[in-house]
């Protein structure tokens, strides 16, 4: 009896998770035509590639927007983590162009437009290369945030002065 509920078990999960043929090929064609690899134009095992980076480094590069993120003004009722994900474009002359959030969670703070500001801001980065040939070239940058709750301003109060 259990080895029965197993195999059934495992026909279920074969079956749900089983490769979906309805998805037409031209459909595939074109997902694969719109790769990086394929805007490269048709790179073959000789061609030497090397990703854009920010000059100075990745580190750097995230330091410097740590330090330039503005966290909005917004009112939370307790400690709460954000997490912004940004899709832009190292353009051939190294300037980043075609930003675009891709995931902001909470939304409505307003950290995927001071994210994007931040970016627009930055220098411009060296440029991806195939063959010693400049390439546009896309990058996704992650950014976390912890918002915390504004703490109530303390009143003093005056005591009496004793006599």
């Amino acid at each position: 009896m259990k080895y029965i509920f197993a195999t059934l078990l495992f026909l279920c999960f074969a079956t749900g998770f089983g490769q979906d043929d309805s998805v037409p090929k031209e459909d595939v064609k074109l997902i694969k035509e719109n790769t990086i690899e394929a805007n490269i134009k048709k790179t073959n095992s000789k061609d030497v590639i090397v990703t854009a980076e920010p000059k100075g480094g990745t580190k750097a590069f995230r330091i410097k927007i740590g330090k330039a993120f503005r966290i909005p003004d917004v009112e939370v009722p307790e400690k709460t983590s954000c997490y912004i994900v940004v899709r832009f474009v190292v353009w051939d002359d190294g300037s980043l162009r075609n930003f675009k959030v891709v995931k902001e969670s909470p939304e409505g703070y307003g950290l995927g437009d001071e994210a994007i500001r931040v970016l627009m801001k930055s220098k411009k980065w060296e440029p991806g290369k195939v063959n010693g040939i400049n390439v546009k070239q896309y990058f996704t940058i992650p950014i976390s945030v912890v918002i915390m709750p504004k703490k109530e301003k303390v009143k003093s109060v005056e005591k009496p002065i004793k006599e």
